[in-house]
């Protein structure tokens, strides 16, 4: 069984696409481009990406926006008995928070002027916002937690889409109850297709997927083949 697990799973490796798509209809992908090509244990097959978000197949213009000039804090030796498990450094989280900024992003009166996942706690991931609320300056600290879901794409393709939304504020802000959910609701809407995504995790349990925080930087996500 170990074997024949092992074997599809090289095998979904190899084949996969570079640059999923939440949906075939978006221009948004993720890179998913090996770059040490993949190492091979005796119980386990390992492969690096980047993780970048991509603008691919736009009518206007293709290109990646990535963290490639920043330096990746070195991933930490950490295995489960999950079948499979991913490892991600929070700047694969910012290369989608810098691609969705390229456009204007306003609700009503409020401009949302960045985004960036600060690090990862024992609980979750802070996200810093920066608002301009008619002329005035916000700043709204999140803990929200990295979920891993899973999205058909067609019959028996499964892409794995990792996300944060803006959910748990955890600073004070002047903000009115109304313009919070506003904000909630605009990004939940608007972000999807700017979550991490990764090709062929057909038959990967999304309900039985556990989140570890590692350490500032680096979060661990394992699940097991159904």
């Amino acid at each position: 069984m170990g074997q024949k697990l092992m074997d599809a799973l090289m095998k979904l490796l190899i084949e996969q696409t570079y640059l999923p798509r939440m949906s075939y209809t978006q221009f948004v992908g993720t890179d998913q481009r090996y770059f040490n090509g993949l190492e091979i244990g005796e119980n386990f097959i390992m492969v690096n990406s980047t993780g970048q978000r991509c603008l691919y197949q736009h009518p206007n213009a293709e290109h990646c926006k990535g963290n490639l000039d920043e330096k990746v804090t070195t991933p930490l030796t950490y295995f489960t008995n999950h079948h499979v498990q991913y490892q991600i450094e929070k700047l694969a989280f910012n290369s989608g928070f810098k691609l969705y900024l390229e456009e204007e992003r306003k609700i009503g009166n409020i401009i949302i002027k960045n985004i960036t996942l600060v690090k990862f706690h024992n609980t979750g991931a802070k996200v810093e916002v920066k608002l301009d609320v008619d002329g005035t300056t916000h700043t709204l600290t999140y803990l929200e937690p990295v979920v891993f879901g899973l999205q058909r794409i067609k019959d028996n393709v499964d892409f794995g889409r990792f996300g944060v939304r803006l959910t748990n504020l955890i600073s004070e802000t002047t903000l009115t109850p109304a313009q919070r959910k506003s904000l909630a609701d605009y990004f939940d809407s608007s972000y999807p297709m700017y979550d991490i995504a990764y090709a062929s995790a057909l038959g990967v349990s999304a309900k039985r997927a556990e989140v570890v925080y590692l350490d500032a930087n680096w979060i661990h996500i394992g699940s097991f083949i159904e």
